[in-house]
């Protein structure tokens, strides 16, 4: 059986223990969504973010292999230049029947 001091004891802090209860479940509440709350911020930031791309992390600037290149783009286009210009020439010297003199070609690269 229980004592009448102690059922009156437990009935004065019923209302207190209930208050107890709903700060702790709201807090728990609040928690959960200020966590909702931090992960969308982050999702956010992620995604404005700039991502490296995985090839630019192995790219360098090798001034030798640049120069390389350009010699063969520009030595091919040299290249294509002369024999455009080869048949030019023979075309001009048929029309001119034997006088070379007066048949020049300028070519600009």
């Amino acid at each position: 059986m229980v004592r009448p001091i102690d059922l009156q004891d437990n009935l004065s802090k019923a209302p207190l223990v209930g208050r107890l209860q709903q700060v702790q479940q709201n807090a728990s509440v609040a928690a959960l969504q200020q966590a909702a709350q931090e992960g969308r911020r982050q999702q956010l930031l992620d995604r404005l973010r700039s991502t490296p791309a995985a090839e630019a992390s192995g790219a360098r600037i090798n001034p030798e292999a640049r120069r390389q290149r350009q010699e063969q783009r520009y030595g091919r286009r040299r290249r294509d230049g002369d024999r455009m210009a080869a048949p030019a020439a023979s075309a001009s010297n048929s029309v001119t029947d034997g006088d070379t003199s007066d048949a020049h070609i300028d070519i600009v690269a």
